[in-house]
């Protein structure tokens, strides 16, 4: 009789898992094989320009002390996405906190319902209440994110302390506000 079978795959499987399924080898650069010489001419001179810009900048600062300026990100009265026009560190810190104060839910957002619960007690009514909504929110979505919240108080930044901690007072209930 004829063999019919010469092969089978019954243990090939097995096999090639032993020692894993390895994808094929990356290079820490690609071959540059086959690129457009004028490409290549052109990087390696923008690199060489690159160390003698540096090189130049280098000479040129030689003995000047350099501070970059940048924000302080661990002050509490930082808030990314604000650049203050006419708040102090000190009232930008008030407003964050009366922000964290009226902020219920700790999202991060003041709801209609917050801020209305929350001017509820104070001197201001229903009706000034949301007008002052209307006013924060700038992009219409019924809510006010902490930066919304501090432009409106950057427009009265420059009232003076005394008035500017009685403003703030108002919409806290009276409470006293430990940064002013």
């Amino acid at each position: 009789m004829v063999k019919q079978k010469n092969h089978t795959g019954r243990n090939a499987s097995f096999k090639a898992h032993r020692n894993g399924i390895r994808g094929p080898k990356r290079q820490k650069y690609r071959s540059i094989r086959g690129v457009c010489p004028k490409f290549l001419r052109n990087a390696r001179l923008v690199l060489k320009g690159n160390k003698v810009a540096a090189a130049e900048y280098a000479l040129a600062n030689k003995g000047k002390k350099t501070v970059a300026k940048t924000h302080d990100i661990t002050a509490h009265h930082f808030v990314p996405g604000f650049k203050s026009k006419n708040l102090s560190e000190k009232q930008q810190s008030a407003v964050k906190h009366l922000f964290a104060d009226i902020d219920d839910d700790k999202s991060g957002f003041i709801d209609k319902h917050e801020w209305l619960s929350e001017l509820e007690g104070s001197e201001y009514s229903k009706d000034d209440a949301k007008a002052y909504l209307k006013i924060m929110d700038q992009n219409m979505d019924v809510q006010i994110s902490l930066v919304e919240f501090m432009h409106f108080f950057d427009m009265y930044g420059d009232i003076g302390e005394n008035a500017f901690k009685t403003f703030v007072e108002g919409f806290n209930n009276g409470r006293h506000n430990p940064y002013l």
